[in-house]
C-alpha cells in the first residue's frame, strides 16, 4: 500500500475502523499501529504497518536487511489529516495532492 490509498483512511475516526476492518488489524491503545515506509520518505514508498512493539517507536529500523522510516501512528494520521480538512476541501484536493501534503507535513513540520 501506498500513502496515496491510506489517506482515504485518515479522514476520521470512522474511516480509520474502516481500515482496522478491512485490514483485519486489532484496535486497542496496547497494540497502536505505526505506518512506516520502506526505503525512504517517498510518495512511492511502500507502506507498512507494525504495533509500537515490535519497532519501539523508532524513527528509523532495519528488518531484514530493509530499512523502515517512521511516519506516524495511525491516530496520529487522522490528527494530521484533521489540521488540513478545510483546506482539502476547500481546493478540491485529489487523493494524490492529500497523500504529498501529508507526507511534506511529516518531513518538515511535524
Amino acid at each position: 500500500m501506498k500513502l496515496v490509498k491510506l489517506v482515504k483512511y485518515l479522514k476520521d475516526d470512522e474511516s480509520l475502523d474502516e481500515f482496522y476492518r478491512d485490514y483485519k488489524y486489532k484496535k486497542d491503545e496496547e497494540n497502536v499501529i505505526l505506518v512506516y515506509m520502506k526505503d525512504q520518505l517517498d510518495l512511492n514508498s511502500e507502506l507498512f504497518f507494525f504495533t509500537e512493539k515490535q519497532t519501539g517507536d523508532i524513527q528509523v529500523f532495519e528488518k531484514e536487511g530493509a530499512i523502515y522510516h517512521s511516519l506516524f501512528s495511525l491516530g496520529l494520521g487522522v490528527e494530521f489529516y484533521s489540521y488540513f480538512d478545510q483546506f482539502f476541501a476547500s481546493q478540491n484536493y485529489s487523493d494524490q495532492q492529500k497523500a504529498q501534503r501529508l507526507l511534506e507535513y511529516v518531513i518538515n513540520d511535524a
